[in-house]
């Protein structure tokens, strides 16, 4: 089988001048590669490891799913919605929903990953929740918007089936030490386990990811012996033969010349939930006020979501002629699943004439590659990932590569990709805001300073 490349003729000096990297930036960041060599191969990442893992149990549940409801619902923020939701929009395509059930004899799929309250009273006022299996996900068991979400439609599945509410709940979490562990257990909840080992924003390949894989009857096996070629490819400690290495080595090469913006832009509807998610891994593993020997670094750089070509009419021009402080990586399918043939008509038209007997398939990639030229006339930085087919395969490489680049970024930044304190401060303010015993102090502290602030 191919696999993925990564085009970064477009990252250098000799395609586009004094904003590309040269030799002398590889030899510079030389140290800084060697240590995250080191690191990433002294740790064994656990994330690894889990494309080889016994998916039979998920699989057999998956099915059971697609046999006795017709929806699917996941109740869960950051990692345990944004992985799930790029397989089912990867493989399942944008209008699923809207089949009918005798055309594709699969569940409709809901993710919920906000408290907003409109949001929720719409679904929960509109989904025919008796079948409905609910998939609520917290690694942790203490993710207050998943609690919350929670406890609405268990309420709602109790008033409705007070003798079987249990029957449409699937728990995913720690097997040691949760709320939804102990509320499992005690109810005879059907319960998924995540390794302790594994932090949200890499658990794709845990049941976090794989029961909704499971579910929307996408070729799992598949997408993990994807993985798993990619990640033997990515044993090479050589980081010029290491497709996830020099991807993280260009992207930090590039945060020291000040590329601090890195967009990601797939030339394909099916990928635009993957680049959801791979804001948050690398976001929340790379943003970082101390490096791991307690040094004020402020590290990081700033993902941005686009589409193409959707993007090209409402933020190209920014990137073309704005500052240089952006790297953009193209994602670019040379197959798509269907062909879309564009038809003869209007054929004495001068302006139609030339798209007779096209296709969008050609016209899609025709703009990437325009938009590859232009970004490279402007010298601005761009890297392109080129998937030989939008499939599980080529998609089980993409995840394990990115996470792999971006625990390598993490290494090269000297900073602890794996742990997300800014987001702790955040939680634990809500909880003291909500009320919750122990945390009275840091209600205090918030009272006194949003007294101040609206003084001000």
């Amino acid at each position: 089988m191919e696999k993925i490349v990564i085009d970064y003729t477009n990252m250098m000096s000799e395609s586009i001048g004094v904003h590309g990297i040269n030799d002398d930036d590889f030899i510079s960041v030389k140290g800084d590669i060697e240590r995250a060599v080191k690191r990433i191969t002294d740790k064994q990442l656990m994330f690894r490891r889990l494309p080889y893992e016994n998916i039979d149990k998920i699989v057999e549940y998956g099915k059971y799913i697609r046999s006795n409801f017709k929806n699917f619902l996941v109740l869960g923020i950051g990692g345990s919605a944004l992985g799930p939701k790029a397989i089912f929009k990867s493989t399942c395509g944008r209008y699923h929903n809207e089949y009918k059930i005798d055309k594709v004899p699969l569940p409709k799929f809901y993710f919920e990953d906000n408290v907003d309250p409109d949001r929720i009273y719409d679904l929960i006022n509109t989904i025919d929740l008796e079948n409905t299996c609910i998939n609520i996900i917290s690694k942790s068991g203490k993710t207050i918007e998943t609690l919350s979400q929670m406890m609405i439609f268990i309420d709602a599945l109790q008033k409705l089936k007070p003798d079987s509410w249990t029957d449409n709940l699937v728990f995913t979490t720690d097997k040691d030490n949760s709320v939804l562990l102990d509320i499992g257990k005690k109810y005879g909840i059907k319960m998924f386990y995540i390794p302790q080992e594994i932090g949200g924003r890499y658990s794709i390949f845990t049941p976090v990811g794989i029961l909704t894989a499971a579910v929307c009857g996408c070729d799992i096996h598949s997408m993990l012996k994807g993985a798993r070629d990619m990640n033997e490819l990515c044993n090479n400690e050589d980081y010029t033969k290491n497709p996830a290495f020099m991807y993280a080595v260009l992207q930090y090469i590039s945060m020291k010349r000040g590329k601090n913006i890195s967009i990601m832009m797939p030339y394909t509807d099916s990928l635009k939930f993957v680049t959801d998610w791979f804001s948050q891994l690398w976001a929340e593993s790379l943003g970082k006020k101390y490096d791991i020997d307690g040094n004020v670094v402020n590290a990081g750089q700033t993902p941005v979501r686009a589409l193409g070509s959707v993007d090209q009419h409402s933020q190209l021009q920014l990137y073309m002629e704005g500052p240089f402080d952006k790297v953009v990586t193209l994602i670019k399918v040379d197959k798509h699943r269907y062909k879309m043939p564009i038809p003869t008509i209007f054929e004495d038209s001068s302006e139609l004439k030339f798209l007779c007997n096209s296709s969008l398939n050609k016209l899609i990639n025709s703009e990437l590659e325009a938009i590859i030229y232009a970004l490279t006339q402007n010298g601005r930085p761009n890297i392109v990932i080129n998937l030989p087919s939008l499939d599980e395969y080529y998609l089980g490489q993409m995840f394990i590569m990115l996470e792999i680049g971006t625990a390598f970024a993490g290494y090269m930044l000297n900073i602890n990709p794996f742990d997300q304190p800014g987001v702790e401060h955040g939680k634990i303010s809500t909880y003291a805001l909500m009320g919750k015993e122990g945390f009275e102090e840091r209600r205090k502290s918030l009272e006194i300073t949003n007294k101040i602030k609206f003084l001000v």
